[in-house]
Order: structure tokens, then C-alpha cells, then sequence
């Protein structure tokens, strides 16, 4: 998409890329998997080029989770031939808008539970949330770890023995 001036308003995905790879740089030896965490970092908003336009003066990047798959595949089909690499980060990306969305909601129990059962490593998950999010407040990152706390007791509790 592009502003009136003609400029792509993508540009500014870009650097905002550059800035979640530099603070995703600073955490990933807490991921589980440091180089595919990284390589989440680089892929997250590759469908941003082609969801992003203005609505109502405002810009927006509908569904760019979902629509970046796609884009990521490809970039990774180029870069690594280890598909636990490829399948960490091709299902973490439509899940990395859901901590944002579902903290600033303060969504129910029941929904944050749904994210974590769904995504390929909960505990990075969370932390990419940050990283993606240098805006979210401390109260938003406490709800996060306080439902990710109870979720995990839930997970504890309730394992086979």
C-alpha cells in the first residue's frame, strides 16, 4: 500500500522488523530454540507488504498473521532444510498478534488457555510477544504471565501419571 505521497507505507514494516530483531537478539537464549526464535523475529511481518493499506486515515494490516504463512514458507524453503525449524516458526506466526490482542481485551481464562494449548511453545510465544510489542505495558506482560502460571499449574495438575 501507499500513502498519498506515493511512499510504501511497508517501509516502516521494515524497520519495525529491524527493531523486533534487535530486542529478539537480546532474549533468545531464554527461547527454547534461539535460532528459530530468530527466525520468527525475521519472518512474523512478511504479510504485511501485501494486507497493509489505510482504512478511515488510519493504516492497517489485516490478517497479516495469517496471510504472512505463505511468504515465510517460501523465505524458509530458501534458508534451512530442518522442517522443526520450519514448522516452529510457520506456526508460530499466525499466533504472534494473540498475547497483544488478548491482554489489551484482558480476554477470559478460557481463551488464554486456547492460546497456550495451541501454540508450538507457549513460554516463546510470550516472550515474542515482547519483543514484537515494545509498547505493552507491565500490567499487560503481568496478565500474560499470571494466566501463562495458571495455565501451566492447570498442565502440571492434570498430566498422566
Amino acid at each position: 500500500a501507499r500513502d498519498s505521497g506515493g511512499r510504501l507505507l511497508c517501509a516502516a514494516a521494515l524497520g519495525a522488523t529491524a527493531d523486533v530483531l534487535d530486542r529478539a537478539a537480546k532474549v533468545r537464549d531464554r527461547s527454547g530454540n534461539p535460532y528459530a526464535f530468530m527466525l520468527l523475529a525475521l519472518c512474523h511481518d512478511l504479510g504485511k507488504p501485501s494486507t497493509t493499506e489505510i482504512i478511515k486515515g488510519k493504516i492497517h494490516s489485516l490478517d497479516h498473521e495469517i496471510k504472512g504463512v505463505i511468504f515465510a514458507q517460501k523465505l524458509l524453503d530458501k534458508i534451512t532444510n530442518n522442517d522443526g525449524i520450519k514448522e516452529y516458526v510457520l506456526k508460530m506466526i499466525p499466533q504472534h498478534m494473540k498475547p497483544v490482542w488478548y491482554s489489551h481485551d484482558r480476554s477470559s481464562e478460557k481463551a488464554t488457555n486456547r492460546m497456550f494449548n495451541e501454540a508450538f511453545s507457549p513460554e516463546d510465544l510470550l516472550l515474542f510477544a515482547r519483543c514484537d510489542n515494545a509498547l505493552m505495558t507491565d500490567d499487560d506482560w503481568n496478565f500474560l504471565q499470571e494466566r501463562y502460571n495458571s495455565w501451566r499449574q492447570s498442565v502440571i495438575t492434570n498430566r498422566p501419571s
